[in-house]
């Protein structure tokens, strides 16, 4: 990997470079494997926000809609992206087993990787889980509502565009 692999996303800020052994045991908590492309970001720019943050998608009604978004740091605390982990995966919260909150919109939604259809995989689709917004199921218990953002972390980072 070069050190220019990132320059087309115009990193506006970021927390600076990280061990991996942050990522390993994160990996290693959380029971996933991440994809390279989101190590490699996460290695040289922890937590970084892009000037290009922006991206499109369909909600549940079917509009297009955009949002734009920060990716959650990593520490030796285990605070920042751990934070984020039960809110989406726990059913108790009205998460979904299988979702990995990796970023954080202005609208307080979660940027998630999707591990549903691989549990071991290492190229999940990339989603938006809705924070407010619900879908109720036979058995009495409801979820968030999730929407389609890209089929793979790299197809999301080609999506990204800076706001007008």
């Amino acid at each position: 990997m070069n050190g220019d692999e990132f320059k087309e996303l115009l990193i506006l800020t970021h927390h600076g470079e990280i061990n991996i052994y942050l990522l390993d045991e994160f990996e290693k908590d959380v029971g996933y494997t991440l994809p390279k492309t989101y190590k490699s970001l996460s290695l040289k720019y922890n937590g970084a926000m892009f000037i290009k943050s922006w991206f499109n998608l369909i909600d549940k009604d079917g509009d297009e809609c955009e949002r734009n978004f920060v990716f959650h740091e990593f520490n030796y605390e285990k605070s920042g992206i751990y934070q984020f982990q039960i809110g989406v995966s726990d059913p108790l919260y009205d998460g979904i087993p299988g979702m990995l909150a990796i970023a954080g919109t202005g609208e307080g939604d979660a940027v998630c990787f999707d591990y549903r259809d691989n549990l071991k995989g290492s190229n999940p689709k990339v989603v938006l889980m809705i924070h407010d917004e619900f879908i109720e199921h036979e058995d009495g218990s409801s979820t968030s509502v999730v929407c389609n953002i890209s089929n793979s972390f790299d197809e999301f980072l080609d999506i990204l565009y800076e706001e007008d």
